[in-house]
């Protein structure tokens, strides 16, 4: 498969396995590629927790930036509240 490939091909989202084509597959190709017999279950097993640990910090920085938002409306709140005008 193009996983040789991938690596060198800049892609928005590093932690999805692309297509020859360049595009992202779906969990169905994934998954099509995991039942394959061309790979040992030891290699399955690396790939699906490669893309699993990428996920995740992909989840951590998002949620950093969900906390960042979070922390400016309520500075916003309490700075509405400290001018008298109410809240959000």
């Amino acid at each position: 498969m193009g996983m040789e490939r991938n690596r060198q091909v800049s892609h928005p989202y590093p932690y999805l396995l692309y297509t020859e084509g360049g595009m992202p597959m779906t969990i169905t190709e994934i998954t099509e590629l995991t039942e394959s017999g061309q790979k040992t279950t030891e290699e399955k097993l690396m790939l699906l927790k490669k893309i699993r640990a990428n996920l995740m910090e992909e989840l951590h920085c998002r949620q950093q930036v969900i906390d960042q938002v979070d922390y400016m409306i309520y500075e916003l709140k309490t700075e509405r509240k400290k001018d008298g005008t109410g809240g959000i």
